[in-house]
């Protein structure tokens, strides 16, 4: 077995994933090679740890590995983003290697969850979440302690007779935010403080070492290492560092998660919790507001659905929570079930999805987006042009397209009340803030507006005008 390593060759890059495993290769008597001579171990010119040899490629190893920093990472000193493309011909038909991909990066998305990355054989993250769900050539992988440290921690003192204190971090930092380490600073480390001194002595690390040996590591690092911080550490009992991005098991706040746009709404079809969850937290709020003295009727909204049984799995678990919270705080909640109707299927089934749902809400806009095929991210780009043209007269996503998407909404007018006369229906989106929209939806038949708040004088008027001239 012969395994290949594509590597940064920028200097200062520090690739501690690569060299770890490299390490361990050598450890087992696995050779290896490289596009590029990189990490020299000692200050012998020649005692680099990869080598490169131009008779050696991917094609004739078993294994291709590219490290995390080759296609992206951020130089130290000015903070950079240097972006290089995936070796050409790596996934290439026929190949007989394997490919692996080294993902070390903070946080849950990283570039690894780009579409060209599903061709790797294999990821390896040293930060997964296994409560999260990720692609599934993604694995745990774990960052051993390379040889450098190793070497720089042999020797330390016998325990009992170290210094009772905590090091806490290293002095490298970037202007990048750290999360952990922002979370640990507010809620772990002031509770520890009472217990055991701190050194949180900074080393100075633009100064260059006068020692051979520790200015090439140094070098090497990117100005991440000093001899210092390894003695502290050599004399501590104890240690902390924080670095990185916390990761929720089910991270789909975040703009930038794994799933956007409508498919968020799909994680509750995958994590049930997650609707359990947020059903609990109305029905508790509703008993005890309705324990002060005041009526309450919550009405639960299930987003997004295309499938009646996507409805129906939802409310088994909106029920569940029901009945277990009344029976909790002895009360009777009267509530009302329903969704968001958001896709053009939904619209040709309403009849079916009526059938469960108490409610529809149209959620005009992604309504509109998913029956245009247009993103209200992007539209902007092309809309001007396509007024210009005439393709459209206004914007659709501003004024409702009355004969496209209204039609859709009629017809999901139509087929509800055909199996529930008494479906309470409304908009929810920009569009509840356009008169012409609020009166259109008027002629619908729609019982309420939820818009901007903004945009509520405006709706109310067109509503009240609509109600007038009926």
């Amino acid at each position: 077995m012969r395994v290949y390593f594509f590597i940064n060759q920028e200097e200062g890059c520090l690739q501690e994933d690569v060299i770890a495993l490299a390490e361990g290769l050598r450890e087992l008597g696995i050779p290896f090679h490289a596009n590029c001579d990189y990490w020299q171990e000692t200050t012998d010119p020649g005692s680099w740890l990869f080598r490169h040899d131009p008779a050696v490629g991917p094609d004739e190893c078993d294994l291709v590995v590219v490290s995390y920093f080759y296609p992206y990472w951020i130089r130290m000193k000015t903070f950079d983003a240097v972006h290089t493309p995936l070796p050409d011909g790596l996934f290439k038909t026929g190949r007989k290697y394997k490919t692996v991909f080294m993902d070390h990066f903070d946080g849950h998305r990283t570039i690894s969850w780009e579409p060209e990355y599903r061709q790797f054989d294999l990821i390896l993250r040293a930060k997964l979440n296994k409560g999260a769900w990720h692609p599934e050539n993604m694995k745990p992988w774990v960052l051993g302690l390379n040889g450098r440290i190793l070497k720089a921690t042999v020797g330390g003192t016998e325990f009992s007779k170290r210094n009772r204190t905590m090091l806490v971090n290293f002095g490298a930092s970037h202007s990048y935010p750290h999360g952990t380490r922002e979370l640990a600073q507010k809620r772990f480390l002031p509770k520890i403080k009472k217990r055991i001194p701190f050194d949180e002595t900074k080393d100075d690390l633009a100064k260059k070492p006068i020692d051979p040996y520790d200015h090439l590591m140094w070098k090497q690092t990117g100005g991440r290492y000093s001899r210092s911080y390894y003695e502290r550490l050599k004399n501590s009992q104890t240690v902390a560092c924080f670095c990185g991005e916390m990761i929720p098991p089910m991270p789909f706040r975040d703009p930038e998660c794994y799933l956007v746009g409508g498919n968020k709404a799909k994680l509750r079809r995958m994590f049930y919790e997650i609707s359990e969850m947020q059903a609990r937290a109305v029905f508790e709020a509703a008993a005890e507001v309705q324990a002060s003295g005041m009526k309450v009727r919550p009405e639960i909204m299930i987003p997004l659905v295309g499938f009646p049984k996507e409805l129906d799995l939802q409310l088994e678990v909106v029920h569940r929570v029901a009945v277990t919270v009344q029976k909790e705080r002895n009360v009777k909640i009267s509530y009302l079930v329903g969704t968001m109707i958001e896709v053009p299927r939904a619209c040709v089934v309403a009849d079916e999805i009526a059938k469960s749902a108490q409610f529809f809400s149209f959620g005009t806009n992604d309504l509109t987006q998913t029956s245009l095929g247009m993103s209200r991210d992007d539209a902007g780009s092309f809309l001007p042009r396509y007024q210009e043209e005439e393709i459209v007269r206004q914007n659709p996503f501003a004024v409702l397209d009355q004969v496209g998407v209204g039609k859709l909404m009629e017809t999901a007018v139509r087929l509800g009340r055909s199996v529930r006369k008494d479906i309470k229906l409304g908009i929810c989106g920009e569009h509840g803030g356009d008169p012409d929209s609020v009166k259109f939806c008027h002629r619908l038949g729609l019982n309420y507006v939820s818009c901007s708040p903004f945009r509520l004088p405006v709706a109310r008027l067109a509503a009240a005008q609509a109600a007038l001239n009926d």
